[in-house]
C-alpha cells in the first residue's frame, strides 16, 4: 500500500546530519519526499512509498539516527503523494 506521512521531529534534529542522513536512508529504501530544518528547530518531512519502507524510515529518524535525540514526533496521514526523488530542501 503506498501511503504519504508528514512528520515533524522536535528534540536535538539539527546541527547533526539529520537531513542527509534521513535521505540517505529513504534512498536505501526506496521512500520519495523531502526533509527541511524548520525555523523553530525542529524537522519536517513528507514521506512517500510503501508503508512498510515508510514506517522503517520514520523509526530509523526517532530511534536509530546517529546523534539525534528525538524528544517528540507528530505523525499526519496525507492522500499519497508521488515525488520523483528524495531530496533535502533548504
Amino acid at each position: 500500500m503506498l501511503v504519504t506521512r508528514r512528520i515533524i521531529f522536535y528534540g536535538r534534529v539539527q546541527g547533526i546530519n539529520f537531513r542527509s542522513n534521513t535521505l540517505s536512508k529513504a534512498i536505501e529504501l526506496n521512500v520519495k519526499g523531502w526533509v527541511m530544518n524548520r525555523i523553530d528547530g525542529s524537522v519536517e518531512g513528507y514521506f512517500s512509498g510503501e508503508l512498510r519502507n515508510v514506517i522503517d524510515l520514520i523509526d530509523y529518524c526517532v530511534s536509530d539516527m546517529p546523534y539525534a535525540v528525538v524528544k517528540r514526533y507528530d505523525v499526519y496521514d496525507l492522500p499519497y503523494t508521488e515525488f520523483p526523488d528524495f531530496r533535502i530542501k533548504r
